[in-house]
């Protein structure tokens, strides 16, 4: 009986591990924020500080074509950019 038991937590446990990535992985930009790469790497920024960064040579990544969204610190370059 124990090792049923310990069989069904086991499998419990592997059916919901893919579950968990979408849960507490990417996939999330908060409400009023926005992505850049900025010399590379990605930063999770203010709507407010968007056009600053823009002023210098960042590009904003397009939610649409990274989903799910992406970690800053993430890699990025010109062709993870909006045209």
């Amino acid at each position: 009986m124990k090792r049923i038991l310990s069989l069904l937590a086991i499998a419990a446990f592997l059916a919901v591990l893919p579950v968990s990535h979408h849960v507490f992985g990417k996939g999330h930009v908060p409400a009023h924020k926005q992505q850049v790469c900025h010399g590379g790497k990605v930063l999770t920024i203010s709507e407010n500080a968007l056009s600053t960064h823009l002023d210098h040579g960042d590009c904003r990544i397009d939610k649409g074509s990274h989903l799910p969204a992406l970690f800053s610190g993430d890699a990025c370059d010109e062709s993870d950019c909006e045209n």
